[in-house]
């Protein structure tokens, strides 16, 4: 049996990256398959019949060996435009051609990780598509506003196309999704997404999580809280710090860089310190000794929140979304309403005052449902329905 692994783009090592690292890791992990056998001739997955595509492929040689075991990708026609490691994102009108360009047809089964366009790659009658939906395009739907303001400033005199072609891929991404045959969703909030906009059924599997990395703290936590993330308009970094403005007694961390840097750093003083970038053993450790880590973003999932529960730190985090589906309130963590700083110094007040009821090791249990095995069972579970289920009706 042929499988086709497709993903978006291949930059970073990062949370959609580790997602397919994990799905390759499930049919490719032989002590792993023992316990989770393929057994009949269809379900027989073979890992030298496994192939990736992608938009693009511009990882380092040590992001290939973790992510893929040093298999080579085979990338769109973009691969080779101008600057395209740096400029990817720009060339937006032509992602929806380059998707379909890859040639699938030798393949039996398709499995894409989509955040935005993988799940439209073309297949032909016989070929099943299941599609690991990290979420519907959000910056053709839901952040289409945020996607404008973030784009390369020489863009912004096109701003009217571009929009029209946001517009286009919409159009596109509605056509397209006939062409998965089953979609899972990486949270219920997703799934409800996935419903709204495309009106398909879901079924949930949770994203992996580095539980054995992120371990539980070896020594007694330190008087800081910590918050870590891609520095964009969306996580509402800014907004934390603000809110620990409000709290000079209080000492807060930031961990990430992008581009909303600027607006996190008019903020800082001698309470809130921006680290930028830490390597993985570096933000574990803040993580491990904080009192608290706190968390303002809508998130589809949240997977930072869980590799914190994973240390046994207990989350300060906003009430939607997919920490609604990770953080237990009372238990493992604390919820605001609102995305402002006032609400945030609330919250943070109201965990001080109840701190000793959060339990390292019951905070670390929450993390454990999210482990790698735990997705890698779900997954292939989900896998081996829907094979089975195409053989029944083959029949």
């Amino acid at each position: 049996m042929k499988v086709a692994l497709v993903h978006d783009w291949y930059t970073v090592s990062a949370g959609g990256e580790k997602v397919m690292r994990a799905i390759l890791n499930s049919f490719t992990d032989k002590s792993y398959l023992r316990e989770n056998p393929f057994t009949s001739d269809w379900e027989k997955i073979e890992a030298d019949k496994i192939s990736i595509f992608s938009l693009i492929d511009f990882l380092s040689k040590s992001d290939r060996e973790y992510l893929l075991n040093g298999r080579s990708i085979n990338a769109s026609f973009i691969q080779h435009f101008p600057f395209a490691k740096q400029l990817y994102r720009n060339y937006l009108p032509f992602y929806r051609k380059a998707i379909e360009s890859l040639d699938l047809s030798r393949f039996d089964l398709i499995v894409s990780s989509s955040s935005s366009v993988a799940k439209g790659v073309k297949k032909k009658p016989g070929q099943i598509h299941v599609c690991y939906c990290h979420t519907p395009i959000r910056y053709a739907w839901d952040l289409q506003d945020q996607y404008l303001e973030l784009m390369n400033p020489m863009l912004k005199p096109f701003t009217f196309y571009i929009k029209y072609e946001l517009a286009k891929l919409r159009k596109w991404d509605l056509e397209t999704q006939s062409r998965v045959d089953h979609f899972l969703a990486s949270s219920g909030f997703i799934a409800e997404r996935i419903k709204r906009i495309y009106n398909r059924d879901a079924k949930v599997v949770y994203p992996p999580v580095d539980t054995d990395s992120f371990a539980l703290a070896p020594k007694p936590r330190k008087d800081f809280y910590v918050t870590a993330g891609r520095l964009v308009p969306y996580k509402k970094m800014h907004v934390i710090a603000e809110a620990f403005r409000m709290m000079p007694d209080k000492k807060l961390f930031i961990i990430g860089d992008g581009p909303d840097r600027n607006a996190v750093k008019k903020y800082c003083n001698d309470n809130i310190v921006h680290l930028g970038y830490q390597p993985k053993d570096r933000m574990v450790k803040y993580i491990q000794e904080a009192k608290a880590f706190v968390l303002a973003a809508e998130e589809d999932f949240g997977i930072t929140t869980v590799e914190a529960e994973a240390c046994g730190t207990p989350i300060i985090a906003y009430k939607k979304g997919g920490y609604l589906e990770t953080v237990v309130d009372g238990k493992t963590g604390v919820f605001f309403e609102h995305q402002t700083a006032k609400e945030i110094k609330d919250a943070v007040l109201q965990f001080e005052s109840k701190e000793q009821d959060f339990l390292p090791d019951n905070i670390r249990e929450q993390a454990l449902k999210f482990a790698e095995k735990k997705f890698n069972s779900n997954f292939v579970k989900e896998v081996k329905r829907i094979l089975h289920e195409k053989r029944g009706n083959a029949s």
